[in-house]
């Protein structure tokens, strides 16, 4: 006997992780009255770093600044670590996530087009970027002219 919502589907999301790998979210759509079957292939966490020429996690000043129409926001992270990189009008409204993942050790330099998650292009003003690292929170602001 068919199930009442046999053909309908429903979107599940699954987060797997193992210690050493870095996680996985993957979304998919069940439908109903079909069994499920999938693999992961997880990545294993391999960055190796010198401890005596390990950077400490930083977050610089975005370069240029001001700017238009683009800018770099570099920073450096100290080992493998989730890292949000989030940008903020000057009332605490978030624009754009520019970075929402693990990042390995070492230099990264991520460019801010000028545009919002929706990929509408922002107003003139002053900005505020944050960079979260594990425990390691930094904040700066920076200025877009047109």
């Amino acid at each position: 006997m068919a199930n009442e919502n046999s053909g309908t589907y429903e979107a599940f999301t699954v987060e797997v992780s193992a210690p050493g790998y870095y996680p996985e979210s993957v979304t998919f759509n069940v439908t109903y009255g079909f069994d499920i079957n999938w693999d992961f292939k997880l990545d294993p966490i391999t960055t190796p770093v010198d401890p005596v020429r390990a950077l400490p996690t930083t977050l610089y000043q975005n370069f240029p600044n001001p700017f238009n129409p683009t800018t770099s926001i570099p920073f450096d992270l100290a080992h493998v670590e989730r890292v949000r990189l989030a940008i903020f009008n000057v009332q605490g409204q978030l624009v754009r996530t520019l970075v929402d993942q693990y990042v390995n050790a070492g230099h990264h330099r991520p460019i801010w087009d000028g545009t919002d998650n929706d990929g509408n292009h922002v107003a003139s003003g002053v900005y505020i970027y944050r960079l979260t690292a594990g425990s390691y929170r930094a904040t700066q602001k920076m200025v877009m002219v047109k």
